[in-house]
């Protein structure tokens, strides 16, 4: 099956290199947090409550009552705002749509 080329010489058939070892692909990356393999370590509660991260101004702990929007105007909203309460907020949710969306789930 060889042929001689125009030099005299023969030219060889190629022969692919054999693998060294099979590379085993995961699909890890489709897999939820929880399924995982250890999961994620991060913990927001844990980062608040440690006292490692007390005084980095990482967020402005305030109270419902404190935000307004003079607050915003005057502080603008450049870092996150921690309530750890909602009393204040003036939050409201309509029981009805609330029901209604739980439904659908």
């Amino acid at each position: 099956m060889s042929e001689t080329l125009p030099n005299n010489k023969k030219q060889v058939p190629r022969q692919l290199r054999e693998r060294k070892q099979r590379k085993l692909y995961s699909d890890e990356w489709a897999l939820g947090d929880d399924e995982a393999e250890g999961g994620r370590g991060f913990s927001l509660a844990d980062k608040l409550e440690s006292p490692r991260f007390e005084h980095t101004g990482a967020v402005v702990e305030m109270h419902g009552t404190d935000l307004t929007v003079a607050y915003l105007q005057k502080n603008g909203f450049t870092t996150p705002l921690l309530f750890k309460e909602k009393t204040g907020l003036g939050l409201r949710l309509d029981r009805k749509y609330f029901l209604k969306s739980r439904k659908h789930v």
